[in-house]
């Protein structure tokens, strides 16, 4: 009588360990799934962050070269028009005035 019930405990365990075996694999899978689209992600944001960082030093050097353009156009039309210059600083001298007066 022990005999059957102990085959019936063997059957239990093996069918067990091959349920654990099963669960265990599938678990390894879903694990080496989930980090190559990870790994994937991973990449495509190094390459956007290293994009965003190359642009962002192309408009801060055409910037750079802009202002300098400005300061040199705005000091050669100081030279050239020496009086014209001074007399729109007095007008948005008032201007500026004009605007910041309390009432």
């Amino acid at each position: 009588m022990n005999e059957p019930n102990e085959i019936n405990d063997i059957n239990d365990m093996k069918s067990k360990r091959n349920y654990s075996e099963r669960a265990t694999s599938a678990a390894h899978d879903a694990v080496d799934r989930v980090g190559a689209q990870a790994s994937k992600a991973e990449e495509h944001l190094r390459a956007t962050a290293e994009d965003v960082r190359r642009r962002s030093g192309e408009m801060r050097d055409h910037a750079r070269f802009m202002g300098e353009d400005a300061k040199v156009a705005t000091t050669d039309y100081v030279r050239d028009r020496p009086l014209a210059s001074l007399a729109m600083a007095f007008g948005a001298g008032v201007l500026f005035s004009i605007l910041t007066r309390r009432r």
